[in-house]
């Protein structure tokens, strides 16, 4: 989080390096990542920005060489959808979780915020 802070910073994008101020990475794949916001009105004011949504996407890029997905969650909410995580990958064998198509930490997000607020960009 902190190249990605220091990176806002260099861009003079300190409004948007305030929404992380309070938040930690806390699950990722190849493909999305998951933040996890202190306060609830942190995770919706950056999760509902689309300039944010996009400039981290595009640092994380930079960063890592490929694209990936950011998805907020508040901290009231992070260790319930957690252990809903862990629970339903123990039960699925790999048969199911190769006939999936969607990422199981955008599902995660769409559980958690619903359509209405998570946004997948490709």
């Amino acid at each position: 989080m902190g190249e990605v802070l220091e990176q806002l910073g260099l861009q003079n994008q300190k409004s948007l390096a305030a929404l992380l101020t309070e938040a930690e990475p806390v699950a990722a794949s190849t493909e999305a990542f998951v933040v996890k916001f202190k306060y609830d009105i942190h995770c919706q004011m950056a999760m509902e920005n689309n300039r944010f949504v996009e400039v981290i996407a595009s640092i994380m890029q930079q960063l890592t060489g490929h694209r990936m997905e950011i998805a907020g969650v508040p901290e009231s909410q992070w260790q319930g959808l957690r252990e809903d995580f862990i629970s339903t990958q123990q039960f699925d064998g790999p048969e199911e979780t190769e006939s999936k198509e969607e990422d199981p930490f955008i599902a995660e997000a769409r559980k958690l915020v619903g359509d209405d607020l998570l946004e997948i960009k490709e």
